[in-house]
């Protein structure tokens, strides 16, 4: 089996020049027999086909792209952190996705009580910077956590801010449970329970939540990845199983043209906010896509007052603000600095800025400057108040004209994130 699964693999990349490969409950691949041993005895993934694919000399000259769900059904094999690096080339590791980052991010901004180091054992400051504590024990780089709020399974981003609960029995997604549902195929028990989900109601507020997640994305050391479709709003109207042969249908496929239409104005200016977004990462990868744990531009953690975060803070508040600062290396003298600053709580909170900078506002996920979202709503916001910018491009993230602060405080809107860059 080894050996079929290593061919499979070297015929893709050689013949058919695949970049990468996402393996599918991956733990499987390090799972030893269950017929011999105990599900519970440790497993050394050293000795599994995990090894063999992460040292494989093909996979490595064409620097294929591992990457994990490292779980499985059974809840067996490695699990999170446990996938191996390579024993002949230090930069070349399996890359997992991070559930943790997930699981952590839908906590924190659709649970009110959630605080930055969680009741769950996931500190948030490890989640923002590439989890080192989960995959710096052998060796592997902030890149190889895979930082993810959606996937295929599962909600759409539109519809974790949009479902208390999923909806996968009768529906546009699984109408054979509205004909049949009785029918073998209509399974309305499929999918995930507990999915930290919240209807926010408000068509805005949802907007500003998808906004959070997409910034928290691309300010978090680690390699991104996005469901596609929910860069424009994509729905499965609440179906959180919907990669099934009964959810085949019209309302399923992906409607790519819907985010140009000319009453979607919202669609077009989250589809713009997304795209800018990846530019502002790769111009400051410097800052936030480190190679290295603690190997990008120094950053330090303050409180809304800019003095250091204490234990205490981190275990009761839901903001905090992160420095990226030089600290007098000649590689960053060209650089500016960052200032993320998160505000999770409901109201709105006043950060004090560091002194001695110009700081300008690239980033601000609050509502106001994505109102009025559609033909027809409130005459309200930014979009109102200046009616002869184009509505179809997002006023959320201004790096071509970021706004010169005069203010050394900035008042952050309540549930919503804040990007400031110093300006020499």
């Amino acid at each position: 089996m080894k050996r079929l699964t290593m061919d499979s693999l070297h015929f893709l990349v050689e013949e058919l020049h695949v970049d990468g490969f996402r393996f599918d409950l991956a733990g499987i691949l390090g799972e030893k027999d269950p017929y011999s041993v105990d599900w519970n005895d440790g497993i050394d993934p050293a000795l599994t086909v995990l090894q063999d694919i992460i040292d494989d000399p093909i996979l490595q000259e064409n620097n294929t792209r591992i990457i994990s769900e490292p779980w499985t059904a059974a809840g067996t094999g490695p699990g999170i952190g446990g996938f191996p690096s390579s024993s002949n080339d230090p930069d070349f590791a399996w890359h997992e996705w991070n559930a943790h980052f997930r699981d952590w991010w839908r906590n924190f901004v659709n649970d009110d009580n959630f605080r930055l180091n969680s009741t769950e054992g996931v500190d948030g400051g490890q989640v923002l910077t590439g989890s080192s504590a989960v995959y710096g024990w052998n060796d592997r780089k902030p890149y190889h956590s895979v930082n993810f709020i959606t996937a295929h399974d599962g909600f759409t981003l539109y519809d974790l801010f949009s479902y208390e609960e999923k909806q996968n029995g009768c529906g546009l997604l699984n109408p054979v449970c509205c004909d049949d549902p009785m029918s073998v195929w209509c399974d309305d028990s499929s999918g995930e329970e507990h999915n930290r989900s919240r209807n926010w109601g408000d068509e805005n507020t949802k907007r500003q939540m998808m906004r959070n997640m997409f910034t928290a994305m691309f300010v978090s050391h680690g390699t991104p990845m996005i469901l596609g479709g929910d860069e424009w709003m994509r729905t499965q109207f609440g179906n959180n199983n919907a990669y099934t042969d009964a959810s085949d249908n019209e309302w399923n496929w992906h409607r790519w043209g819907e985010w140009q239409s000319t009453y979607a104005w919202h669609r077009a200016r989250m589809h713009d906010f997304v795209r800018n977004l990846t530019r502002f990462r790769r111009e400051r990868a410097y800052a936030v896509s480190p190679s290295e744990h603690d190997g990008g531009m120094p950053y330090s953690w303050k409180n809304a007052g800019n003095s250091d975060m204490n234990g205490d803070q981190w275990g009761s508040q839901r903001h905090v603000m992160i420095h990226y600062y030089r600290d007098g290396e000649a590689k960053w003298a060209d650089k500016p600095e960052l200032l993320v600053l998160i505000n999770m709580e409901r109201g709105a909170v006043d950060f004090t800025l560091p002194e001695g900078r110009t700081w300008a506002r690239v980033i601000d996920t609050q509502s106001w400057f994505d109102m009025p979202g559609t033909i027809g709503d409130e005459e309200m916001g930014w979009f109102a108040e200046n009616p002869s910018q184009d509505p179809y491009y997002s006023a959320n993230i201004t790096l071509d004209s970021p706004l010169v602060l005069e203010d050394s405080v900035y008042g952050v809107t309540g549930s919503s994130i804040v990007v400031l860059e110093e300006v020499f």
